[in-house]
């Protein structure tokens, strides 16, 4: 596998995980808003934000993410900050 390999996220990431993320706090998981590549809407997904040396990272832990490609295409997004 490539760092460019596209890994589909599970139906229950999708459907189960993805909802009960924010109840884990905002420490510990972001929500990160992104425009689709294709449709222009806005989407929504929980992300882990790594801090390194004062920066923070956003890492696609399956590859390719829907986020990722959509941040590609379109820079355009909002994260919000803890406090």
């Amino acid at each position: 596998m490539n760092d460019r390999t596209y890994l589909k996220p599970p139906w229950m990431q999708r459907h189960v995980g993805n909802r009960l993320a924010p109840l884990f706090g905002r420490s510990l998981v972001s929500r990160l808003s992104v425009r689709g590549r294709r449709s222009g809407q806005w989407r929504t997904v929980p992300v882990a934000v790594l801090e390194h040396e004062g920066e923070r990272y956003l890492v696609s832990y399956r590859g390719l993410s829907d986020w990722a490609l959509n941040l590609r295409t379109s820079p355009d997004c909002r994260l919000p900050t803890a406090g």
